[in-house]
């Protein structure tokens, strides 16, 4: 009997031993596993931020619009220039009574008359400023911007999207800078921020 109770216990004390063995061997698996899915979670973040300056890159030189060079626009307002852009040579300001370089166009145009976006882009700025009033700067895409002035009853904030043809505003009282030129729309257009011809883009 003494012998068949050892004999017992030993087969007991083996199996308990394998038993110990077995669940050792799951916990080893399962952190394991839990490794192997640490790493390849972080795999997958390293790679999204790897890739994420990528698009924000494409997305900053996009803009909000997509003009290019071949782009074609309509003048936002219906009226007689003024004052052409000359930045070549300097041009005649009667108010101020001097020559100098003109950034924009100005063009003649009773107060009231509807100003329309030239290109669909992304206003980020509106601001009064002293030579052009009540100003509106979109961003047009590809490094190009459209510049709004002489504007009132400006129907849009800061941020947003507004596509090629929709009205922007009106034109408003000119500012003192242009008082002998009459009321008008100071209309800029730059690319990364140089002044470019208006005329160029314009629709033949």
């Amino acid at each position: 009997d003494n012998v068949m109770d050892a004999t017992d216990e030993y087969i007991k004390e083996q199996a308990k031993a394998e038993t110990a063995k077995e669940e050792t061997a799951k916990e080893e698996t399962t952190k394991e596993s839990e490794i192997a899915k640490e790493e390849t979670k972080k795999e997958d973040t390293k790679d999204e931020e790897e890739t994420q300056p990528v698009v924000a890159s494409e997305t900053v030189s996009k803009g909000s619009g997509n003009f290019t060079a071949d782009s074609k626009i309509t003048l936002p307002v219906q009226g007689t220039v003024a004052i052409d852009y000359s930045m070549d040579s300097t041009t005649y300001f009667a108010t101020l009574d001097q020559y100098k370089y003109n950034p924009a166009m100005v063009i003649g145009c009773e107060e009231g008359t509807e100003v329309v976006t030239v290109a669909t882009g992304t206003v980020t700025s509106i601001s009064q400023e002293p030579e052009t009033g009540m100003t509106v700067t979109m961003d047009i895409g590809n490094g190009y911007k459209a510049i709004y002035g002489q504007l009132s009853q400006v129907n849009c904030t800061e941020g947003k999207t507004i596509n090629q043809g929709e009205v922007l505003g009106k034109i408003g009282q000119t500012s003192r800078y242009y008082s002998k030129e009459g009321n008008n729309l100071y209309f800029q257009m730059t690319k990364d921020d140089v002044p470019v011809d208006p005329k160029d883009y314009l629709e033949e």
